[in-house]
């Protein structure tokens, strides 16, 4: 009896052990993990043998950086059960209004005291793009998409008018600063170690994703605010009768992927040191699609920080996969589109057999 016992036992912890497997590999995030592994060892064997490699990835992380720092607000509104299409136009006016500014203003004041001018001034469009994005959804009851297509053209719009056909140019050292990690640069000079582990070598920008995404985890994973965002996406009218602001949190969703855009924007204007319109073509469906490609639903209610990082990443090693194999550009819009149509499709079937069981 007790040998029976024992075997019992022993199918039994097999058995959860085996269900905790699949729950695991259930996880969008682990999915997208494997796949980017695998990715990663097919593109080395196929002819780039330093794709992400100690060389490549210190730069493959200054390209995604100033894309994190709106994909993660973004995938948050996409969970709360909205999108915002407004931030390539905000991203762009940003651009502008720093380059702007600063070209008109430089030598009449401090530098320092300018560069805090021209981010305020930037922050400032992009909160209140947000801040008519959310009125607009949440008090005027208009639709988000026909909404923030309107305001992407309105930004976008603006951008090119105060810019006159006209790029600016002169920006200083001290602005572009925003764009490199100068006090880890100078502690590299004091400590050498830190020039070997290359963290003094990364961009400004990577620091900047690594803030956001950790706040945006933080807010999302351990907050009551995070647990409201989950709700009005879920349920809007559900979220509501149990005492969830559903309007405030739509409206501070637009606001943070306003201001996000444009400090994108300022970080791009730094690392060109100049101010063109049309610099971040594409930005509104590159965060869109990561989002969704890291498990977030364009219905809401579904996502998470962790698989939105790791969608952006997916879309970005595409790009430089095509680039370092040599590939034509076209083969980088089919293969996104392919990953994005699988994404898609394999959330549907989840949910369609989860419906099933």
């Amino acid at each position: 009896m007790a040998v029976k016992q024992e075997e019992f036992d022993t199918s039994t912890d097999e058995a959860a052990s085996e269900s905790r497997w699949k729950r695991l590999l259930a996880q969008r995030e682990i999915q997208l993990l494997l796949v980017l592994v695998v990715f990663t060892i097919l593109v080395r064997l196929g002819g780039a043998p330093g794709f992400l490699g100690p060389t490549h990835f210190p730069i493959f992380l200054s390209q995604v950086a100033p894309d994190m720092l709106v994909v993660i607000p973004m995938a948050m509104l996409l969970i709360g059960g909205m999108f915002d299409l407004s931030v390539t136009g905000i991203a762009n006016l940003s651009v502008v209004l720093v380059g702007w500014t600063f070209s008109r203003l430089l030598g009449t004041m401090d530098d320092t005291l300018l560069i805090l001018l021209v981010v305020a001034i930037g922050l400032t469009a992009g909160l209140i793009v947000g801040v008519i994005n959310g009125f607009a959804v949440t008090r005027l009851r208009m639709n988000p998409l026909m909404t923030t297509l309107a305001t992407w053209w309105m930004a976008q719009g603006a951008a090119t008018g105060v810019a006159g056909g006209e790029s600016r140019h002169n920006f200083v050292g001290s602005f572009r600063d925003i764009a490199r990690f100068q006090p880890l640069r100078d502690l590299g000079e004091t400590f050498p170690f830190l020039q070997e582990m290359r963290i003094s070598t990364l961009p400004m920008p990577v620091f900047y994703a690594a803030v956001v995404i950790f706040l945006g985890w933080l807010v999302l994973n351990r907050t009551r605010f995070g647990w409201h965002i989950f709700a009005a996406g879920s349920d809007r009218q559900g979220a509501a009768l149990n005492g969830v602001n559903v309007n405030r949190v739509t409206l501070i969703g637009f606001v943070a992927t306003g201001m996000a855009a444009a400090m994108c924007g300022i970080v791009w204007a730094s690392r060109l040191t100049s101010a063109p319109p049309n610099t971040l073509g594409g930005l509104e469906l590159r965060v869109i699609a990561a989002a969704v490609i890291g498990g977030a639903a364009l219905t809401g209610g579904e996502g998470s920080v962790l698989g939105a990082v790791l969608g952006l990443f997916f879309m970005h090693m595409i790009r430089s996969a095509t680039i370092q194999l040599g590939l034509p550009v076209y083969w980088e819009f089919f293969v996104l589109g392919a990953v994005l149509f699988t994404a898609v499709a394999f959330d549907a079937w989840s949910k369609r057999q989860g419906a099933t069981d």
